[in-house]
């Protein structure tokens, strides 16, 4: 499958903080024949939402172990991953200046990495981010993000949802201390003509939970990736990125 690539970023989230610095956050990059999107997060305290020094070290480690890792996709996007993590359990805390409230520094990150060659994409994530498979109009496969919201959801809990609960606490983080550390979640998706991948960052955090069906719908209705982007973050998503890449009339994305 030929690949061009179009890129859209919509912030809406800390938006003065990283207007000129998304790549501390999102990159999508064409790497030996493989397309790369990475979505990435960190904090630097229990009530930290956004920490640009920790994101960027998760993306540029994983970059780094990608660029230097064998074997097949599968294989070599989880070795990419661990060694990312590794890397910022192990350093993130040297990042953070001294605060003797805090001794030892208190970080976490989250990242949701996709490769993608021809009509396969591998995934591998921990944190809140989403990967959502579109056909036209129409969602179909998803991975589940790890938020207070998709553990009451597996845990037989419906809506309506009391408003009081905050839906979007994270359930697994990397490098937090009691969480699990067993490694992500992995899947696997294929793309038909058509079809477009959505990657959604920070899912759900604002206001009541939107549908996969209410995203799918927005994809469908838009063919201009920047409109697409605004919309899915005006709805719902503070930041999303969004790619396109094209095979004659064939259509893939991510958001």
């Amino acid at each position: 499958m030929h690949t061009d690539v179009d890129t859209a970023v919509c912030l809406r989230w800390r938006f003065e903080q990283v207007a000129h610095a998304t790549s501390d956050l999102v990159r999508v990059s064409q790497r030996d024949g493989f397309t790369l999107a990475l979505l990435a997060n960190a904090g630097d305290s229990g009530f930290s939402t956004f920490w640009p020094c920790g994101s960027r070290l998760l993306l540029d480690e994983f970059e780094r172990a990608w660029d230097i890792g064998t074997g097949a996709l599968d294989v070599r996007l989880g070795h990419a991953f661990a060694a990312a993590s590794a890397s910022f359990c192990d350093t993130s805390a040297g990042l953070l200046p001294p605060d003797p409230d805090i001794p030892g520094g208190f970080t976490y990150g989250t990242l949701l990495a996709t490769a993608t060659a021809g009509p396969r994409v591998e995934i591998a994530w921990v944190g809140g981010a989403q990967a959502v498979l579109v056909h036209r109009d129409t969602a179909g496969a998803s991975t589940r993000p790890h938020t207070l919201l998709e553990r009451l959801r597996e845990a037989g809990h419906g809506p309506p949802w009391n408003a009081s609960v905050p839906l979007g606490v994270l359930t697994r983080t990397i490098g937090l201390s009691g969480t699990d550390d067993t490694g992500p979640d992995r899947a696997r998706f294929e793309l038909l003509p058509g079809d477009t991948l959505v990657l959604l960052e920070n899912a759900g955090t604002r206001g009541p939970p939107v549908s996969l069906e209410s995203v799918a719908a927005m994809v469908g209705a838009e063919s201009d990736v920047d409109a697409v982007a605004s919309m899915l973050a005006a709805a719902a998503y503070e930041n999303c990125l969004l790619y396109t890449s094209d095979a004659a009339d064939e259509r893939s994305s991510v958001d």
